[in-house]
């Protein structure tokens, strides 16, 4: 089968069978990808960024980008954010862009030391599609020695659509827990027919225990379900004298993950590796291994009423 009509085929069956959105396992640096509610959780003013590179070198590689900057509004008591998401499958044969705006309202408890933060996110998608690299000629299907034709089956080379999800966050100094629903609008994101993005719920929480006034253990988790795949992710990370960061996780799916991060002042840059340790389990979602880039920017305002909150971080 001729590889360009290979990778059609595979797109076809990419979209049918996961239609999914990508996934960062360094969720503390693409916290508004996690769940909108955590814009204008650190106080003031906070830019993140992350990138992975997934499998570069391969037919299924993924490039995937997030960028957000999200700021803490004191006269709404409120966080506004602004995201943009871009991945790249096969070196530009399938590109994806999302733009978003995020709106969540800090409610303040218990003396301001505890606040409920729900929130709502409207994002802007469109997906192009290299339709000079495709074939659609016939050829033979190798498996039962027939006629394949797909001369009528022409895909749209791109497509836009709105997307509605929205989040909810418990948070206090020590702790968080979260719920994010995205795509709750199903918006119709098919190339080739209709097809509707399914509903990616992420459920996590985090607890920060201090060890010592130089030594913080964080424990966090999160869990992903969208159409027939889930996963659940688990994370050890160490911030050692406010400047170094080590971390590891662990997918249920047998992904390993290592974290390597450092902090001076407002910066923060970081390394992640991802090791799948049974390639044959979802290969398209996790690849063999990806590397990831995190750089941020982050301005805190200690003297903000949601200070009591400001410093808690999983790095």
């Amino acid at each position: 089968m001729p590889q360009r009509l290979t990778l059609l085929l595979f797109i076809v069956a990419f979209f049918k069978g996961h239609s999914q959105d990508a996934y960062f396992s360094n969720t503390n640096q693409s916290l508004l990808y996690l769940n909108p509610s955590f814009a204008g959780t650190n106080g003031l003013f906070r830019i993140q960024t992350i990138a992975e590179v997934q499998d570069y070198n391969s037919k299924r590689s993924f490039v995937t980008s997030f960028t957000s900057l999200d700021a803490y509004i004191g006269k709404i008591k409120g966080g506004l954010a602004f995201s943009y998401l871009y991945d790249d499958y096969s070196k530009g044969q399938l590109k994806t862009s999302a733009y978003s705006l995020s709106y969540a309202q800090h409610i303040f408890l218990k003396e301001k030391k505890f606040r409920v933060i729900p929130s709502v996110q409207g994002s802007f998608q469109s997906k192009q599609l290299n339709v000079d690299n495709i074939n659609y000629g016939d050829t033979i299907n190798r498996r039962s020695h027939t006629i394949f034709n797909v001369g009528n089956a022409l895909p749209s080379p791109d497509k836009s659509f709105f997307d509605l999800s929205i989040g909810i966050l418990a948070q206090n100094r020590e702790s968080s827990f979260g719920v994010a629903v995205f795509h709750i609008n199903q918006p119709d994101e098919g190339l080739l027919g209709e097809l509707n993005l399914p509903l990616r719920i992420n459920v996590h929480g985090a607890y920060n225990f201090r060890l010592n006034d130089e030594t913080n253990l964080s424990l966090a988790g999160c869990y992903v379900n969208q159409n027939a795949f889930w996963d659940a992710h688990l994370n050890l990370n160490l911030l050692w004298s406010n400047e170094l960061f080590i971390g590891a996780g662990i997918w249920r799916s047998k992904v390993f993950t290592a974290n390597l991060g450092f902090q001076a002042n407002v910066f923060r840059l970081g390394f992640g590796y991802n090791y799948n340790l049974n390639s044959s389990l979802d290969p398209w979602i996790y690849g063999k291994n990806s590397l990831e880039l995190m750089l941020g920017f982050y301005f805190e305002n200690k003297k903000s009423e949601n200070s009591t909150t400001a410093d808690w971080r999983m790095w």
